[in-house]
């Protein structure tokens, strides 16, 4: 849940974070030689900005001059550049608790950004855009926020024989990171869901939310019950701004499972349905 420009700035940078999912993020005074510049990043509307924001500044010979982050509402910063013309490039979610972020002195617009050993995904977004600043004001730039992940909502295997001890289901590749320009990144990523059983006796369901990068390609699932797997691979990709759930049914009689992988973008639904047995 998935374009190069360039912006500057001059002094004073504010960022209010508004209700209207559009936020002024840096706010630049002007002198002869610096121009005030306006960055606003925004999202789809209804949708939230996942902070906190990291923002990064490259001139025109690519050098990156700035490298800031907010994370309070009407949190502030300040940067003194001169005019010319610049990229600004915005990481939202870019909490540096959990991911490794590339420091000023070494980022460039394709550096990886990935998580830390141990950690999770949350909520990540990116947008860039590009402008020249000029000492006579009035300068201006937009940087449009998109959803960079999706996110897997619930997993739920029906009709398991009640003699069964584990069962798991697992998705992959996925991509395993984003570059600073807000590209995928790494080719082998996945993630594993171990289910619990319901009080019927005969349900497994994991209901633990997940971020994940969109898968490469068309992902395979595999579903493990007691030792025993079987696999499909599915007709479409998970694509980023997308909630997923799956849901399958064990049938005894062939060894079949019937599922369903119900896609719900943030802002408009999606399904994709599919069925295997042991000889997939």
């Amino acid at each position: 849940m998935k374009k190069n420009y360039s912006n500057l700035f001059a002094a004073v940078c504010g960022l209010a974070i508004l209700c209207s999912c559009s936020k002024d993020v840096m706010n630049l005074s002007e002198t002869k030689d610096e121009g005030r510049l306006t960055v606003l990043t925004r999202t789809g509307e209804g949708t939230v900005i996942a902070m906190p924001v990291k923002l990064y500044v490259f001139n025109a010979g690519d050098e990156c001059v700035a490298a800031e982050t907010t994370s309070e509402e009407n949190g502030t910063f300040s940067v003194s550049l001169p005019v010319g013309t610049y990229s600004v490039y915005a990481i939202g979610g870019a909490d540096e608790s959990r991911m490794v972020l590339p420091p000023k002195e070494t980022a460039t617009k394709t550096s990886p950004i990935s998580l830390k050993s141990g950690q999770v995904l949350g909520d990540l977004m990116a947008g860039h855009n590009s402008v020249t600043v000029v000492p006579s004001g009035g300068n201006a730039v937009e940087l449009t926020l998109e959803r960079k992940v999706c996110l897997l909502t619930e997993v739920t295997i029906k009709n398991v024989p009640t003699t069964a001890g584990s069962v798991s289901v697992s998705i992959s590749p996925f991509y395993e990171s984003i570059l600073l320009d807000g590209t995928n990144n790494g080719t082998g990523g996945s993630c594993t869901f171990s289910l619990t059983k319901q009080s019927d006796g005969t349900t497994w369901k994991c209901q633990d939310e997940t971020y994940q990068l969109p898968s490469v390609g068309n992902p395979t699932i595999t579903i493990t019950i007691d030792g025993n797997s079987f696999t499909y691979t599915g007709e479409q990709p998970l694509t980023a701004n997308h909630k997923i759930s799956i849901e399958g049914t064990y049938a005894n009689s062939s060894i079949t499972l019937n599922g369903t992988i119900t896609g719900v973008e943030w802002e408009e639904p999606e399904t994709i349905t599919f069925t295997f047995d042991n000889s997939n």
